[in-house]
C-alpha cells in the first residue's frame, strides 16, 4: 500500500503562541502542532478531511486527496482574540501552503 505525506505548518504568531494545535484527520487526533513548527502526518491514498483544533476552536474541515504528490498545508489564525469566541469555527484557518511558506 503507498504511503502519502501531509505537511502542515502553523504560522508564527504572538496571540496563541504558548498554546498547542491538535491535527486531525478524518476526525482522528495525529499530531500536536506548536508555533511556528511543521508536523508530517502518514495518510494512505484517497480523501482525507484534515483539520486543526485549540479547546473549543476548531478550523473548517480542509479536504485533501492524497495521490502521487504529498500535501503542504498552512494554518493561520484569522481575526483577533475576540474572534474566538465570535466565530469559534472560522478563527482558525488551513489552506494550500503558500510557494514562500518556511516548509
Amino acid at each position: 500500500m503507498s504511503v502519502r505525506r501531509v505537511r502542515v505548518h502553523r504560522q508564527n504568531a504572538y496571540n496563541s503562541a504558548v498554546r498547542t494545535f491538535t491535527v486531525l484527520v478524518d476526525g482522528e487526533r495525529r499530531a500536536k502542532l506548536r508555533n511556528g513548527r511543521t508536523v508530517d502526518i502518514e495518510v494512505s491514498p484517497g480523501a482525507h478531511a484534515v483539520q486543526v483544533r485549540m479547546s473549543f476552536m476548531s478550523s473548517p474541515a480542509f479536504d485533501i486527496t492524497a495521490g502521487e504528490h504529498d500535501v503542504d498545508l498552512e494554518c493561520r489564525i484569522v481575526g483577533g482574540v475576540l474572534g474566538a469566541f465570535t466565530d469559534p469555527g472560522g478563527w482558525l484557518r488551513l489552506s494550500p501552503a503558500e510557494s514562500d511558506s518556511p516548509i
